[in-house]
Parts: structure tokens; sequence; C-alpha cells
């Protein structure tokens, strides 16, 4: 029973700014058939719409703000004192359904932190570093490589590797936009492109699957970054939306609370780290912007 459950108790994995839930590799390989992908898309279409309406509101631009007044009072406090908001969402249709996606399991978190002392310039210079992202997120970015940039465009490579009762090895390719509002708001836009899993990495064997016929443990990732300065700081907030394989129906009822677990603290993780990054880039500036005392 033990060895059995190795097998299939989940791991969460870190994808470039997102979350996926995964079970061993010990299953059988999946494939991303085209009705799950149109279905995935349609529920990236209803929650970026939902996400457009938010961002043209005075006042409602972060999904925080869409809270009511006495719960985003609490969450500003807590996020003042340092903690990490961490929520799990789900987007419904027009008529207010869920959006089915069969052979399919969509992940769909919203974290928000506070930078103390930040802004949106020392953010996006911190995010469009990509080549140092296998230091800032480190263990689980262990190669980040910058392909092409063109104005506030980008193509970035990332290896993603998450070593629990298993190890997963990803490699994953991505377009990125980032956009300044005005002064005081932005927000950044990620979708991968391919996402290829790597059998043996790191050995003389190593070799890639066949794009969609893997494990199924990450598909699709979009990642929809959105940063708002206020007085004396700024949040930073994440809102990720990734496609795998399903669970196993006779384990939905052990294994979904588990993938919950893990993803919540994988957001709370990704967002200390790029807190830590942002204040770590904000004391560099600090001390080479200060004068040295003379001899």
């Amino acid at each position: 029973m033990r060895d059995r459950l190795s097998r299939i108790i989940p791991i969460a994995l870190l994808a470039t700014m997102g979350i996926v839930a995964v079970e061993a590799p010990s299953l059988r390989a999946a494939d991303l058939s085209s009705a799950t992908t149109k279905a995935f898309e349609r529920y990236v279409k209803a929650a970026e719409a939902r996400m457009d309406r938010e961002g043209t509101q005075p006042g409602d631009f972060l999904y925080i703000e869409q809270l009511p007044k006495p719960q985003y009072d609490e969450v500003m406090s807590m996020l003042k004192q340092g903690q990490v908001y961490v929520a799990r969402l789900q987007t419904l249709d027009a008529s207010g359904n869920e959006i089915n996606v069969p052979e399919g399991m969509v992940h769909h978190w919203v974290g928000a932190v506070y930078v103390p002392g930040s802004s949106l310039s020392s953010a996006f210079k911190v995010l469009r570093n990509y080549n140092d992202y296998k230091e800032i997120y480190q263990p689980e970015v262990v190669r980040s490589r910058l392909i092409s940039h063109q104005g506030n465009n980008y193509k970035i490579y990332l290896r993603m590797q998450k070593k629990s009762i298993v190890t997963v090895t990803l490699d994953t390719w991505y377009d990125i936009h980032f956009s300044q509002v005005d002064a005081t708001q932005g927000y950044t836009r990620s979708f991968s492109t391919r996402i290829q899993q790597v059998e043996d990495a790191g050995t003389p064997n190593e070799h890639l699957d066949p794009v969609g016929h893997d494990s199924g443990y990450l598909w699709r990732i979009n990642s929809y970054w959105r940063y708002e300065q206020l007085k004396g700081g700024m949040i930073i907030e994440w809102e990720s939306i990734s496609l795998s394989r399903p669970i196993p129906f006779l384990l939905v009822w052990f294994v979904k609370p588990l993938i919950r677990n893990i993803a919540r603290e994988t957001v709370q993780d990704m967002l200390t780290a790029t807190r830590k990054a942002v204040l770590a880039a904000n004391a560099q500036q600090s001390h080479v912007k200060s004068p040295h005392p003379g001899p």
C-alpha cells in the first residue's frame, strides 16, 4: 500500500509564473486532444474577459480590489505585515455554468504580495531579467534563457525541475508581453508556446517526449502579473491558469486536497521569491546611489 501511495501522491510543479498539479510519472502517457485544448482555450477566454473588465474600472485594477471592503482591508493588512495572499479561482461561462474540460484538469490560482519601498520600474527590471530566473526561482528553475527581445515582447526558455517523491523535469518556452498602463500600474502576460517533458534529465540518455504525449504534468500555462504602486510600496499580483491531465476518478477524494495544499504553498514560495529579488535589487540600487564618505 505504501508503495502504491508513493506512485499516486501528487507533487506541485512551478512553471515560469504558474502552478500545475501533477501525478507520478509511473502513469501511462496521455495524449493532449484537440477537444481538451479547445475547452481550455474557452476557459482562458472567459477568465481574460473578467480580467479585461476589471482592468478598465477605476480602483479595480487588482483582483484583490474586487473583494468586499472588509475582506480587502484584511488582505491589505496581512500583506503589509509581510504575508502572502493566496486564493483558488474558478471561472464560469456567461451563463454561470462550469466550463468542462474533457480529459484535462484546469488549475487556476491568484496570489498577491506587498513590496515596501518599490516602484514599477524596479519590479519590471527584476522580472525582465530572465537569464537570472535560475537564481531567483531556484531550485525549481534550473535553466533560464532569454531567446529574443523586441520592445516589450520577450521569448524565453526555462527548464523546470521538481524533486519530491519523484523528479519531474520540463523544458518550456514562453511568449511574454509587458505593458505599463500609467505611472502607477502595469501588467505582464505570459503564455507557454511549447512544453516538453524531459526523460533521463542530465544523463547521456536525456531526451524529450513529443509535445502533448507525455505523463501530462503540464500541457499549458498562462500567467498574468499585475503591479500597482501605492504610497510606500507596491502590490505584485500573480494569477495563473494551467492545464494538466485529470486525476483518476477513484483518487479524486484523496488527491484533490493534496493538490490544493501544495499549489497554495507554491504560490506563496513564488511570490516570496519575487519580493525577495525586488527588495534585493532596491537595496543594491540604494547602495550605489548613496554618497560614500570621503577619505
